[in-house]
This record gives C-alpha cells, structure tokens and sequence, in this order.
C-alpha cells in the first residue's frame, strides 16, 4: 500500500492560509484613500531624490515626529501576531495545523472591522475609535502575559486573534486618515514617512524575534504601545487647539487684521487644502 507523501499534507495545512491571504488581498485591493484620486490628478508626481528629500524634510514638522511611536507600533503589532504568536502559542498549543485556521479568524474579523470603522467614524469621531484600538491590544498584551495555553480551549485563540484583528483595523483605517488629515499638502511625503516607520517597527520586531523570549516582547510591545499613544494624544490637543485658533480669526476679522499688522506667521499646516470634507477616512 502507497503511502501518502508528507509534503500533500503540508499542502493540505498551507490552504487555510492561502484562502486567507487571497481574500485580504482581494478586499484591500479596493481600498483607495478618501481624496486620493483628487491629488493624483491635481498634483504632479515626484521624482525619487525629490521624495527621499521630501521624506526627510517632513521629519521636522512636530506632528510626524509625534506620530513617529504609534507608527512602528503598528509594523510591531502586525510582525507579532503574524510570527510571534503563531509559533509561540497556536503551534505549541493547538499544532501547526491549526495555524491557518486562526489567521483566517484574524483577516476576516480585520477586513470587517476596517469596512465598519470607516462609517462609524463619521458618527463618533477618530478619538474614541483610536482608544478602542489602544485598550484592546492593552488588554490583549496584559492576557497573553498571564494566559498558559492549552489545547482544550481552542477558542481562546480564535477569540484573541480576532481581537486582534478588531485593534489592527483601527490602526490601519485612523492613524492611516490621521496623516492625511494633518499632512494633506504633503501627503506623497507623509505617506512616504508612515511606510518607512511601519517598517521599522516590523524590522525591529523580527530582529529581536530570535533573542527575547514571548514575555519580554509583549513587555516591548507594551512600552511602545504606550509612548505611541501618548504621542497621539498631544497630536489631537496641539491640532484641536490649530483649529480653535482658525476659526476665532476666521470668526474674528478685527483680530484678523490684528494678528496680520503684528505680522504674526500664517498657518501654513494643511488645513486650506482644496478638500473641502473635515474628516478624511480609508475606505475599503
């Protein structure tokens, strides 16, 4: 009697994880930045020395170097449940087997959410959103810390891959409409910025992967996390108190007048963009 080679049930195991990689790839091809379409056609292309030179420059504005912790944050987050906790826990645990059937659990959970989070902003605002996503993994970070798996409560990780999933999908769909809310003149530079620190968290990530044990990197994770936020916060104060101060000159025409005879600088940040929608979001 033939035996079956192995190698067709590795193959067996890979195709959760095709059929999960295929069907993110499908939703986020449709996925075009609100006003995307509106600056390729108004802007003219940069050159790459150009863009490399605009990167750099953009590094000066306070708000990118604010924004500099959440970013790689988010290539952290992202290395982690894609290798991290695939190896440390599901494949101990539950098998190799099983590995691509909890990824499908955190694509399609992540697909959802960043299709709903895209609506829902425009009811509640980017604040509590963003909040929803730093408690979430918080609390993820704090129950895998403390949480021994075992094979019995398979559900376990289903449930946290798919919490998982939900904070990745507010990082991707917000801070990604964050930059283009708070760049939107610079937008080839910001973007250029976003993916080079998403990418740094990702390297820094595996980089430590084989000298750190799972406890410490979740305590790793856990501090960049934090400082991330906290940069957040001091965006949104520093760009609400922006906004106040437009409108009462907007409001205001003596003052004005004022501020423009003590030949005070003019607010040059991306607000008097051709844009006229105030909430800028990704949409799938």
């Amino acid at each position: 009697m033939i035996k079956k080679p192995e190698s067709e049930n590795y193959e067996t195991h890979d195709l959760p994880i095709i059929l999960s990689s295929q069907l993110t790839s499908l939703l986020i091809s449709q996925d075009i930045p609100y006003g995307e379409k509106q600056r390729r056609n108004d802007s003219t292309e940069l050159s790459g020395i150009q863009l490399l030179s605009a990167t750099a420059y953009q590094l000066k504005k306070p708000y990118q170097q604010l924004l500099i912790p959440i970013t790689v944050w988010i290539g952290m987050e992202q290395a982690f449940i894609g290798a991290d906790f695939t190896q440390a826990y599901i494949s101990c645990a539950l098998g190799v087997q099983k590995v691509g059937y909890v990824m499908i659990c955190f694509g399609v959970v992540n697909a959802i959410c960043s299709l709903l989070f895209g609506s829902v902003m425009k009811f509640v605002g980017r604040q509590p959103l963003m909040a929803l996503g730093a408690i979430v993994h918080a609390a993820l970070v704090g129950v895998l810390l403390v949480w021994r798996p075992h094979p019995e409560n398979a559900y376990v990780f289903f449930t946290v891959s798919g919490l998982w999933g939900v904070g990745d999908a507010v990082w991707q769909t917000q801070v990604n409409g964050l930059y283009g809310t708070l760049f939107r003149r610079n937008k080839e530079a910001a973007f250029s910025n976003y993916r080079l620190w998403e990418s740094v968290g990702f390297v820094v990530a595996y980089a430590y992967s084989t000298h750190l044990c799972a406890r410490m990197k979740l305590y790793v994770m856990l501090s960049v996390l934090v400082i991330g936020f906290m940069g957040y916060i001091v965006v949104e104060i520093l760009h609400r108190r922006k906004q106040k101060r437009l409108k009462a000159l907007a409001e205001d025409p003596k003052a004005a007048q004022a501020a423009a005879e003590a030949n005070l600088p003019e607010e040059t940040d991306d607000e008097k963009d051709d844009i006229d929608d105030d909430i800028i979001i990704t949409h799938l």
